[in-house]
């Protein structure tokens, strides 16, 4: 059995002794003699464990390297750059989403500057189970398709005039070809003149419906062809 003892040691070195073995530090005339060798036997081993481990991953990664690794390689290549054609990406349909959060089968914009007629076909396609957006003026058509995508773009060629409508049609269907999309455009008019369906047609229309009779069901039945 150890006897207490009484010595001259240094207070910072006992703090600094006691905290790394996470021990409070008691008075130096309290200091048992085996439990301070103890300590600092505990913290030889520690060290010398540290030293080690050091020692041998320095060995290691000195056996490891040689003098040809240190040199830069004289026959280094570039990568050959690879360029990805736009066209064969596959893009995700993105879901949309009613005011309730049922999901719908797709997203139309209807352009018609008489309110009647976007009411009623927005009654339509939502009945149907799509998302109408409705615009009456050209500008904020445009500015409304930059912003989303459409499956269908529903449109009145004489917004007031056809040629408002005929600049329309191309503006539309210059962005989405830019941004590789597959709007379907329908045009929807109450002129029965040759000329404006094939110019619609030239333009990028998918088809050109007449205001004349159950005109809403067949826009509706020709746009679920496509």
């Amino acid at each position: 059995m150890s006897e207490n003892i009484s010595i001259e040691l240094d207070s910072e070195f006992l703090k600094n002794l006691y905290e790394l073995n996470n021990s409070q530090v008691p008075e130096l005339s309290q200091i048992n003699l085996d439990t301070l060798k103890q300590q600092v036997s505990n913290i030889k081993q520690y060290i010398e464990k540290i030293n080690s481990n050091v020692s041998l991953n320095k060995t290691v990664n000195e056996s490891s390297t040689s003098q040809e690794d240190m040199e830069a390689p004289t026959n280094y290549n570039l990568p050959t750059l690879q360029f990805i054609d736009p066209s064969t990406i596959k893009r995700e349909k993105k879901q949309y989403y009613d005011d309730n959060g049922h999901p719908v089968k797709g997203k139309v914009l209807i352009i018609d500057d008489l309110g009647t007629i976007t009411y009623q076909l927005s009654v339509i396609f939502k009945r149907a189970g799509y998302l109408p957006i409705t615009s009456r003026e050209i500008y904020d058509a445009v500015d409304k398709f930059k912003r989303s995508t459409y499956d269908y773009v529903v449109m009145d060629l004489f917004i007031p005039t056809e040629r408002e409508g005929f600049i329309l049609l191309e503006e539309l269907k210059k962005i989405s070809t830019s941004r590789k999309e597959t709007s379907i455009f329908a045009i929807m008019s109450a002129s029965t003149r040759k000329e404006h369906k094939q110019n619609c047609e030239r333009r990028g229309a998918a088809f050109y419906v007449e205001k004349v009779g159950d005109w809403q069901k067949e826009l509706f039945n020709m746009l679920l062809q496509y």
